[in-house]
């Protein structure tokens, strides 16, 4: 994720939301203020697979409006071959597919 300062400065953070790393890169992509000490150990495999896998989903369920989230994690399931997600993973990424669905669309006038 790159955040674009006030002067034109490009900011790339870390993907954990409370790691203090980051690089500033100006318009000619130079490297103008860094601070590369991440406050965090490695992130787990399993959560990484997970996030990758709903990310994807999010992206095709918003793409294909009328396909149901369950056809689109078989469909995903059936290509990759993902052993470390459990059942409340799939549950977990099944309500992130209706809650991006959700944003996208407006709610019914009450």
């Amino acid at each position: 994720m790159k955040f674009t300062l006030q002067n034109g400065v490009q900011r790339l953070p870390c993907c954990v939301k409370n790691c203090k790393y980051f690089i500033k890169l100006s318009l000619s992509n130079e490297i103008v203020e860094s601070n590369t000490n991440h406050e965090h150990s490695e992130p787990d495999k399993k959560a990484l697979n997970r996030q990758i896998m709903s990310n994807s989903l999010i992206r095709k369920a918003l793409v294909d409006i009328s396909c149901k989230p369950s056809k689109l994690i078989h469909s995903e399931l059936k290509q990759g071959d993902i052993p470390t997600l459990t059942n409340n993973d799939l549950s977990l990424i099944r309500h992130n597919i209706h809650r991006a669905r959700l944003s996208v669309h407006p709610s019914l006038p009450s």
